[in-house]
């Protein structure tokens, strides 16, 4: 296990239903240099239904710290 740091914590604090604080990145895919046609979203997709179970840190979850005294843990 990994403890939060106090920035991440200072997040997970502040997040709720109204307020989500987790960001994501918008990916733009330039599809001009290819050689074979287009990329299809469902390639894509495929590609990352893939590689999500071999990446560790897309399967942790948050646990609590001691008591609630302490910054959570992933």
């Amino acid at each position: 296990m990994q403890q939060l740091t106090e920035m991440d914590n200072s997040f997970v604090q502040m997040e709720s239903n109204r307020t989500p604080m987790h960001i994501s990145p918008v990916i733009f895919y330039d599809q001009s240099g290819l050689k074979r046609g287009n990329v299809r979203f469902k390639e894509v997709l495929k590609v990352f239904e893939r590689s999500l179970p071999k990446s560790a840190v897309f399967r942790r979850k948050l646990a609590g710290g001691a008591l609630g005294l302490d910054t959570p843990y992933w």
